[in-house]
């Protein structure tokens, strides 16, 4: 009996006898392929290759920025904007004390007019020695020098609060290098810094913006929201300096509103509980100083404080305003904190014209 093996459709349908050589299985025919060779079919090589050189391109040039800006001290294009502390205490090094003859000036808006800044400190008889400067916030913006008036404050370590004009620029500063915006450390008793929140913006305050170096930067990260200055002020109260001023129905410094601080001029009726950035109210500085007289003496705080041009030189039994309106031509004043032979606190005024 014969069997056939039937493997190939059309050769049985032509009648032939089968053929059984093609029934066996080929030897595999192994091929080797080159790389390049797959490669040259391949739509992605070009585009790879693109994006690979791109990749070493970036990585080569932030090596070689970190090498310029660590090993050779380059100082970096711009940074991040510091956290606003809300308090900050003056050094016991740096209070008025008459046995080395040294005094506290407190100078009020500058604005950019660094000239006008020279002239002060001349006429009152300035020395980086024995004196320490504190400047009331808005030292810059406005006028033509508002760099040279940080370069001076840098160095020479000249205290600071921060004002509106400072605010604005930092946030237009954050805003210009894509930077997360200007942030203040967080209230006693939680842990995430919160928001500044401003809508004052000026022409001038870009311009300064553009113009900042990190060492600027740096500085104005100094410049807390309130300084508090020690047992300096009016009739031997401790003191604070602001930009703006204080809301009296908050007690704790801790907890005053930094918006508020930087912006404040008076207090709307009838509780003057809500502060105004007008002059719509009741000026928050002689409700301030009514409020001090009903504690006690231990518990009152005097407070030193600018931006308030519209009102010029103003003084009250527990507070003293010295924006005299330099920044459009009136007058740049400051306030000078000494100690007499018996150590009482002497307070004098001095300006110059801008």
């Amino acid at each position: 009996m014969t069997t056939s093996m039937h493997t190939d459709s059309e050769h049985l349908a032509g009648g032939g006898e089968p053929n059984y050589e093609s029934t066996r299985t080929a030897a595999p025919e192994y091929y080797y392929y080159d790389d390049n060779e797959l490669d040259d079919d391949n739509p992605n090589k070009g585009r790879r290759n693109v994006l690979y050189y791109i990749a070493i391109g970036i990585v080569s040039i932030v090596l070689i920025y970190s090498y310029f800006q660590l090993v050779l001290g380059v100082e970096p294009a711009y940074t991040r904007v510091p956290d606003l502390v809300r308090v900050q205490t003056l050094e016991q090094h740096q209070s008025p004390a008459y046995q080395d003859a040294r005094r506290l000036v407190i100078v009020g808006d500058i604005h950019g007019k660094f000239k006008s800044l020279k002239k002060l400190l001349a006429k009152v008889d300035y020395s980086p020695e024995t004196d320490h400067l504190v400047f009331l916030g808005d030292m810059i913006s406005k006028g033509p020098n508002s760099l040279e008036v940080l370069d001076f404050a840098a160095e020479h370590n000249v205290s600071c609060v921060r004002g509106n004009h400072e605010d604005s620029v930092l946030h237009q500063y954050a805003a210009l290098h894509r930077l997360p915006a200007p942030r203040v450390e967080p209230p006693s008793g939680e842990s995430d810094s919160i928001r500044i929140h401003t809508a004052f913006v000026r022409a001038s305050d870009k311009s300064v913006a553009r113009k900042l170096k990190p060492s600027h930067i740096e500085y104005l990260g100094t410049c807390p929201a309130i300084l508090d200055l020690g047992q300096v002020g009016f009739r031997n109260t401790s003191a604070v300096a602001v930009h703006a001023g204080l809301q009296w129905n908050i007690p704790r410094l801790e907890d005053q509103i930094p918006e508020v601080v930087f912006t404040m001029r008076s207090l709307l009726p009838p509780e003057l509980t809500t502060p105004s950035e007008d002059t719509d109210g009741v000026p928050w500085s002689k409700v301030w100083s009514q409020k001090q007289k009903e504690k006690p003496r231990h518990e009152r705080i005097s407070v030193f404080y600018g931006h308030n041009a519209r009102d010029g030189l103003t003084k009250h039994r527990y507070t003293a305003g010295i924006d005299t309106g330099c920044a459009s031509g009136g007058k740049l004043t400051a306030l000078i904190i000494s100690r007499d032979d018996d150590g009482v606190l002497q307070h004098d005024l001095s300006s110059v014209k801008c």
